[in-house]
């Protein structure tokens, strides 16, 4: 359940906001399955272009604030289809596990 609301949730603000979402990924504990009760949700967002780093802030705040409002606490990252092309296979990199640990949301 909580997968769907933050799915609908990120997928609302984003398109409030102009901006389209290629893909949700959720990794870490809560892909993986061993999450304890107070483990957050990571969550890597991929978009059609890169955001300006005022917009991404808006949309953090948006996010989290309205998913925490729903008891959720959420990690979110983002970053454009062509900046991942350019770091996804160096494992210097978070969004390297992601891709390799995470499931689409």
């Amino acid at each position: 359940m909580s997968r769907e609301i933050i799915r609908d949730v990120i997928l609302r603000v984003l398109r409030e906001l102009g901006l389209g979402v290629d893909d949700i990924i959720l990794f870490g504990s809560r892909a993986r399955g061993d999450f304890r009760a107070d483990s957050d949700w990571d969550v890597l967002v991929i978009l059609s272009r890169p955001l300006e780093r005022k917009v991404e802030l808006e949309a953090y705040k948006k996010i989290h604030r309205e998913l925490l409002l729903k008891g959720i606490k959420v990690d979110i990252l983002f970053i454009s289809e062509d900046e991942l092309e350019k770091v996804k296979d160096d494992t210097g990199f978070v969004y390297y596990y992601a891709l390799r640990e995470g499931v689409k949301i």
